[in-house]
């Protein structure tokens, strides 16, 4: 029984005693709550440890895929870097060697001028002049195999094939029975000044390894930073007859004639000739001043039309064919496309003109057509002219070659007929068609020939005979395929 201390006794209605509750404490409470909540957060953190576990793994094994990669690439650059070295070094080699047989080439070319410079006799000057021909054809060969870096490439290259030309040129004025003129020597003598300070400088260069290799690089062999004519030394200027002779680089044109004209009469001639509007680009200088327009046609093809400011004259003009034909005419639409041409160019003032050679491009029919002098084919007086094989319409003319080469000539009699002429042609040849023609030794120097064309074995030659000495001046073989005929 509880002590009076622990329990107080209340006589209620009934009588019955009744007993105080006790107060309840919230410490069991809160410490639930927190076993609850630690559960449930270490629930939580264990499943994210998890997911961030996966992450790191998934993280870990990218890195791994990206390292191989690199080391992948690293190891592919090295090889291809150690590749470009072993290529330096191999080209390094190979230049030295052929820097140094160039020198070796101008050397036996400077040994073989003094020799011809001073010979009296006929046989040892042409045999001279065959080994200077021979030296600066390989010298020239070599130099094509050198960076287009190296040294002075670009003029040692025209000076080499100057040289060349001249001394055959020389060799075949001694065959013929002339001498060697008092001009003629003197060029030999600058020729051998040139040729003994160049091959001092190249067999310097050459010991010293001085070959441009650096230019090797990822992009490619060769360098862009070549020197310029400005910055390049001064060869000997040579004079004479031969194709490559600086005297026809400075040639004039001939067949400009008229006062000149604006640059809105120039437009008004253009727009007559290609019949589409043009804009102007402006006046473009040179040897041939010209006033240059562009347009399109109403099909959307371009066009470019070039007309000389003295005199108005048709110098360049190209449009595209309507459409693109590939194979070769037919004879019956040839001749309708060298209808169209003949009559163009008498539009166009190109007076006597009589067709050549023909090529087929991309629909269209380029026929060369060379002047006619009273029945002599002036070749130099050649103007170009395209044909669109569909429309028959002329979208391209040439004229450089005329207007620089036109203008009233002297033409000798023939001091051989034609018979004579024909019996000097080899009794290999079945001769076909004969002409008198003047053909170009060079833009300013003419010769007056029969031209015989003749076939041999299935092939197509045209020989030229001087129709005053009976020299056979050239020989040519017909290329006669799917691209039209042209000489070679």
């Amino acid at each position: 029984m509880p002590s009076a201390d622990m329990m107080k006794l209340e006589v209620i209605q009934g009588g019955s005693p009744v007993k105080r509750r006790r107060k309840r404490s919230w410490l069991p409470w809160l410490l639930g709550a927190l076993c609850a909540g630690l559960l449930i957060w270490g629930i939580a953190a264990t499943v994210k440890a998890k997911e961030y576990r996966s992450e790191t793994e998934r993280l870990t094994a990218e890195a791994e895929v990206l390292r191989a990669d690199v080391e992948g690439y690293m190891s592919s650059s090295e090889g291809y870097r150690a590749a470009v070295e072993r290529l330096r070094s191999s080209a390094q080699t190979m230049y030295a060697k052929g820097a140094g047989e160039l020198a070796d080439m101008v050397y036996d070319m400077e040994i073989s001028l003094a020799k011809l410079i001073v010979s009296g006799s006929q046989s040892r000057k042409i045999l001279a002049l065959q080994e200077i021909s021979d030296f600066a054809g390989s010298a020239a060969g070599i130099l094509a195999q050198l960076p287009t870096s190296y040294g002075e490439a670009h003029s040692l290259n025209r000076f080499l094939v100057q040289t060349g030309d001249f001394a055959h040129m020389l060799t075949q004025s001694l065959l013929k029975g002339k001498e060697i003129s008092q001009e003629d020597v003197e060029q030999l003598k600058s020729l051998h000044e040139a040729c003994v300070e160049l091959a001092e400088r190249l067999k310097a260069s050459a010991e010293s390894g001085d070959i441009p290799t650096e230019s090797l690089d990822f992009d490619g062999f060769y360098s862009e930073d070549v020197q310029t004519d400005e910055e390049l030394p001064d060869y000997p200027t040579l004079i004479y007859d031969g194709p490559f002779s600086d005297s026809t680089e400075k040639a004039e044109p001939q067949g400009l004639t008229g006062e000149d004209i604006s640059e809105q009469e120039a437009l008004e001639i253009a727009g007559r000739i290609t019949g589409v509007e043009l804009t102007s680009y402006g006046l473009t200088e040179g040897k041939i001043p010209c006033y240059d327009f562009g347009g399109a046609t109403e099909d959307g093809r371009e066009v470019d039309i070039s007309i000389t400011r003295q005199g108005g004259m048709l110098l360049w003009y190209m449009c595209s064919a309507v459409e693109s034909i590939q194979e070769k005419p037919s004879a019956e639409e040839y001749e309708k496309c060298l209808e169209a041409g003949e009559k163009w160019l008498a539009e166009q003032s190109f007076e006597s003109m009589t067709p050549t050679y023909e090529q087929y491009y991309d629909g269209a029919l380029l026929i060369s057509f060379a002047y006619d002098a009273d029945g002599v084919t002036v070749y130099n007086d050649l103007v170009k002219v395209w044909v669109d094989r569909t429309t028959l319409n002329v979208i391209g003319a040439d004229a450089r070659n005329y207007i620089f080469s036109h203008t009233e000539r002297w033409i000798p009699e023939p001091l051989l007929t034609e018979e004579e002429a024909e019996a000097l042609v080899s009794e290999l040849l079945t001769i076909e068609t004969r002409r008198l023609a003047m053909i170009p030794l060079t833009p300013q120097t003419e010769v007056l020939c029969y031209e015989f064309t003749a076939t041999y074995d299935d092939t197509t030659y045209v020989v030229y005979i001087n129709a005053v000495n009976g020299d056979e001046e050239q020989i040519f073989i017909i290329i006669d395929d799917e691209n039209g005929r042209s000489a070679v």
